[in-house]
């Protein structure tokens, strides 16, 4: 089919002309689509690709009824040497350049336009991919990196496993009583511990209260003499703390106790002796 030089389609209601007719049939060289249903100029320039097209049949289709197809046909098809049965003329190609060279300029801008937009399109699509490889590359060597991390893992826990297999069965037997040992030691410890920490809590709470009844006791000056006699004293204080004890060593006032006893020397008889030990 490759090697077809000429086809008649005529008469089989063709809307549009496909784009694989131009791609596939290089060697076509006359085309009859007579009495189809073509109706646009844009399906006769997908022709182009015939560069050994050199007779064209159209009558009978839509398409002949718009203005200047004859012009656009001669110009898109430039090997045509007979279009509708009449040999196409020099005089027929000038016009049709005249009348679509400019068109086809600014038809050309309009795709060059259109590709360098596209073209933009494609490198901000490349730069993001770069950029998503570029991620990614960082997110594989991640995931490596933390693969050889539980490789390694497993490893060692392996080797726990192999050591722990190893280690006779008494050892684990004796790991759970150790353990409650330890538990109970160490709580042990703690409580002796809290317990002194109460004792000297409370020996500093007594020892506060110790000085503030010293306090309150201070401007009585009331401080007994140490060679006083205690069952001779005054009615002593209630307070039977450090206070009682406390020497002023600036008082100006004394407590002399009332029966006071005069002390006599004298030398005793033999006699007197002996009665004394009956």
């Amino acid at each position: 089919m490759c090697n077809l030089q000429k086809l008649n389609l005529a008469g089989n209601e063709i809307e549009h002309i496909p784009v694989w007719l131009g791609k596939k049939l290089k060697s076509l060289r006359v085309l009859n689509l007579k009495g189809n249903k073509i109706s646009s100029l844009q399906d006769i320039s997908k022709l182009k690709p015939l560069q050994d097209l050199i007779s064209l049949i159209l009558v009978e289709n839509p398409v002949v009824t718009l203005p200047h197809y004859l012009q656009f046909t001669i110009f898109h098809l430039r090997s045509l040497e007979s279009l509708e049965g009449q040999p196409v003329t020099t005089q027929d190609r000038q016009e049709a350049f005249e009348r679509f060279s400019l068109e086809e300029v600014e038809r050309l801008e309009r795709d060059l336009e259109k590709k360098m937009i596209e073209t933009e399109e494609l490198k901000s699509k490349q730069t993001r991919f770069l950029e998503e490889i570029k991620n990614q590359d960082k997110l594989n060597k991640s995931l490596k990196e933390e693969a050889m991390l539980q490789k390694q893992s497993c490893e060692e826990l392996k080797s726990d496993l192999n050591t722990k297999n190893e280690l006779p069965l008494s050892w684990f037997l004796a790991g759970p009583f150790l353990l409650i040992l330890y538990s109970s030691l160490k709580l042990k410890q703690k409580t002796i511990e809290l317990t002194r920490a109460c004792q000297k809590q409370y020996e500093l709470e007594q020892e506060l209260a110790f000085y503030k009844i010293d306090a309150k006791f201070e401007p009585l000056n009331y401080y007994p003499s140490e060679y006083a006699e205690i069952d001779k004293a005054p009615d002593e204080s209630p307070y039977i703390g450090k206070s009682r004890y406390k020497r002023n060593m600036f008082a100006t006032e004394s407590y002399i106790i009332d029966s006071a006893q005069a002390v006599q020397i004298k030398k005793m008889e033999p006699d007197e002796q002996l009665r004394n030990d009956h």
